[in-house]
């Protein structure tokens, strides 16, 4: 290896170099990644010219091939981020320019008038409503004039006005005698506040005006008005007792609603209760018969009946779970305590487990132990090949997500929705119907997003204010 001087060669190698201190300069300076791009694929000429200069172009040909190769990707991929940063820009600032011409086409056909006067009291911007109100042609014969003394009738007004406002920070409905251009009154109502500049200072106050000239022709009805309001007030106080004995009759309803709900789940409870007895007793004659039985088509038929009174009674489990939401509220429950009490139902032994939710807690439904324990059991029932499973938390935008996954077969993409069905290949998705079901009680959804071939994995989203940490655990 030897320095071989190419002032060409140099002059690349320098040139890359100002190109990667350029784009770290860029990124920092505008806070997106893209400059990186090129700022690497530089880099990476920038290696392709100091192999040259160390006289290890032959040696190093393929490697120095692909390092090119991958610098124009780079290039080429920068470049396209660049484009579309510029076209995202250029959107943007169209929709800026629309969004101004809105406003301005808002502000033009207001009927009340908007006014802004900066610190010293002189009208700095208003709507054409403005010139229209005071007998002014345009609003150039009133920008720049002090407000106090060009348009108030009594400017001691203005005075008390501006003391108000500065004092409160705001008033609305504030009745002022403004002078038209002909030296005659208007009478309005104003509802204005106190406007900032960009370092936090005050710099005048802005607001709406509205004409209320029509004010003093109302007043004159406002002796009929009042009468019209008494009676009114007599219709409101019937009103008021008729509503008040709905209410009472909405009570009693609701207690009779109640009653009858408790009657039923009475009758709910009974009616499982014995229609479970009798598939248990049938069950039992049923391989009774069965160990008699020496006929192959009537042994198939007892199979099938055996089959057909488990699907009775995964149904009247399901009928029973599915009763049983909402009737408890919900509270604040450990994630891991939850879990490991879910699984204990099962034989997990096989599997190898990793909890990483520590002093997490979910506010939840009652049966979310439930949830955990249908998700290890479609493990150990549909896993095949698993042999690990674990239970995991992340903070995202606007909540938390709860992973449990294994290292199984996984779910097909086509399945992956449907697994959460009432019904899917013979029930399969019962347990998982219910899930959401549980969930969905304080708003916390399930989703299975797993890669097929490498394991399912299932994503619990909880949303902010229904989680919490506990203890040294922070998210």
């Amino acid at each position: 290896m030897q320095f071989i001087f190419d002032p060409i060669t140099v002059i690349n190698l320098l040139f890359c170099i100002g190109i990667v201190i350029i784009s770290v300069w860029w990124q920092r300076r505008a806070g997106s990644f893209t400059p990186l791009y090129i700022g690497l694929a530089f880099g990476l000429f920038g290696i392709s010219h100091t192999a040259v200069l160390l006289d290890l172009k032959a040696p190093l040909e393929i490697p120095l091939i692909f390092v090119r190769g991958a610098a124009y990707v780079l290039v080429f991929v920068g470049l396209f981020f660049i484009a579309r940063e510029v076209l995202t820009r250029q959107k943007a600032e169209g929709e800026l320019r629309e969004s101004e011409r809105k406003y301005r086409d808002i502000l033009d056909n207001i009927q009340n008038v908007f006014y802004r006067t900066d610190g010293e009291g002189r009208l700095v911007m208003a709507s054409p409503s403005w010139a229209r109100l005071l007998g002014y042609a345009s609003l150039e014969e009133c920008y720049g004039r002090n407000i106090a003394t060009d348009f108030y009738q009594f400017p001691e007004d203005r005075k008390r006005f501006r003391e108000r406002v500065y004092k409160t920070g705001s008033i609305s409905d504030y009745e002022v005698e403004l002078k038209k251009k002909d030296g005659s009154s208007v009478f309005v109502s104003t509802s204005s506040h106190l406007y900032y500049s960009d370092n936090g200072a005050v710099a005048g106050i802005e607001g709406i005006f509205r004409d209320i000239s029509d004010k003093k022709l109302a007043e004159r009805n406002l002796i009929l008005a009042n009468e019209d309001l008494r009676f009114a007030n007599e219709q409101l106080r019937t009103a008021e007792e008729s509503l008040r004995k709905n209410l009472q009759d909405l009570a009693r309803s609701q207690a009779a609603l109640e009653q009858a709900r408790k009657k039923l789940n009475v009758l709910n409870t009974v009616a499982f209760q014995d229609i479970r007895n009798a598939t248990f007793t049938l069950t039992g004659y049923g391989e009774l018969e069965k160990e008699k039985a020496t006929d192959k088509r009537l042994i198939m038929f007892f199979e099938k009946q055996e089959g057909i009174l488990r699907t009775i009674s995964d149904s009247l489990k399901f009928a029973e779970y599915f009763q049983s939401l909402g009737l408890t509220p919900p509270v604040w429950q450990a994630v891991q305590n939850t879990f490991l009490i879910g699984i204990s139902h099962l034989d997990l032994s096989q599997y190898s487990r990793s909890l990483d939710v520590r002093g997490l807690e979910v506010y939840a439904d009652p049966l979310l132990e439930n949830v955990f324990f249908t998700l290890a059991e479609n493990v150990v029932l549909h896993g095949e090949t698993a042999t690990a499973i674990s239970l995991s938390c992340r903070t995202v935008q606007g909540g938390i997500v709860i992973i449990f996954e294994d290292n199984g077969v996984g779910i097909s993409y086509p399945k992956k929705e449907k697994i959460f069905e009432r019904r899917f290949e013979k029930k399969r998705g019962i347990g998982l119907f219910l899930a959401r079901e549980i969930l969905e009680i304080t708003g916390i959804t399930i989703r299975e997003t797993g890669e097929p071939g490498k394991g399912a994995r299932f994503e619990i989203f909880v949303p902010e204010g229904v989680y919490r940490f506990t203890g040294d655990r922070t998210p």
